[in-house]
């Protein structure tokens, strides 16, 4: 069996921490936090990205959400 790698491993901790951290807001959690999640989880699973592969992350961002561009400068 081939070992995982390094940024495998950091993806699934990000994974984890995101089952988490939906289970701690409970089994009926509302629509804004529902979304407030979902953005943290987004942001985390970029950030690891970018630390996979430098920029993947931001590059898959910016596609994602065009509009940021300027915000990234």
């Amino acid at each position: 069996m081939t070992p995982l790698s390094e940024a495998v491993m950091e993806l699934r901790l990000v994974a984890q921490q995101a089952a988490a951290s939906l289970a701690a807001l409970g089994p009926a959690p509302s629509a804004a936090a529902l979304e407030d999640h979902r953005s943290a989880v987004m942001g985390e699973l970029l950030d690891a990205l970018d630390r996979a592969d430098s920029g993947l992350g931001t590059r898959l961002m910016l596609a994602l959400y065009p509009n940021t561009n300027g915000l990234m400068r």
